[in-house]
């Protein structure tokens, strides 16, 4: 086996290339987040990567070395909002949804939202804006597609009779009392709703 050393020089160049990667990761992390709240408050169209590097406190050829367009970092956003949201979605990775795994997937999606509201309240306002809806779902692509594919065949297997009605119901529920929390929490119970939901779907297992 080949012993490695490390030399007072060696240690010191891996602490400062750690550091500088945390910076980097700091500095993405504060240009996503300037750029959804521009994007939210003043429109995605309306924003210049002037205005975010601005925003963020660098310069504007600096803000290219992260993200080459504003159209980079809204894919990013979406993507990670996205993978947060369906993070543990069909958890055990098999291609179908178990009654479990929907009922989960509803408290987790609450949770988030609850422990995230300002974020949400954000992501909901850039969602409203004209055209941006279908402007994230063709960036989601497959991953999107895949997704509603999950919720077409449990709903499909749960209410055969009217399972697109059914469908439109749930997501509609879900959005309409998500988004209610997250741009006025302080006149709704969460908690409360999300057990009702929870009940109204595990009374209605199939």
């Amino acid at each position: 086996m080949t012993a490695v050393y490390l030399t007072d020089r060696s240690v010191s160049e891996i602490m400062k290339e750690n550091v500088k990667t945390k910076q980097k990761e700091a500095t993405r992390k504060k240009i996503m987040d300037v750029s959804l709240n521009l994007f939210s408050s003043e429109g995605y169209d309306t924003v210049s990567m002037a205005k975010i590097s601005k925003g963020v406190g660098i310069s504007k050829g600096n803000l290219y070395n992260y993200f080459e367009s504003k159209d980079k970092m809204l894919s990013e956003i979406v993507l990670n909002a996205v993978k947060e949201i369906y993070r543990d979605f069909d958890a055990n990775h098999d291609g179908e949804i178990s009654h479990e795994e929907f009922i989960q997937f509803i408290y987790d999606v609450f949770e988030n939202v609850k422990a995230n509201q300002k974020f949400w309240k954000l992501m909901f306002s850039l969602l409203l804006q004209p055209k941006m809806l279908e402007i994230i779902q063709t960036k989601l692509g497959t991953i999107s597609q895949n997704i509603m594919g999950l919720f077409y065949s449990y709903f499909s297997k749960q209410y055969p009779d009217d399972m697109e009605t059914e469908l439109v119901y749930f997501s509609s529920l879900l959005k309409g009392a998500l988004m209610q929390y997250a741009f006025a929490p302080e006149v709704m119970n969460i908690d409360k709703l999300r057990d009702k939901i929870i009940a109204h779907y595990s009374s209605e297992s199939h």
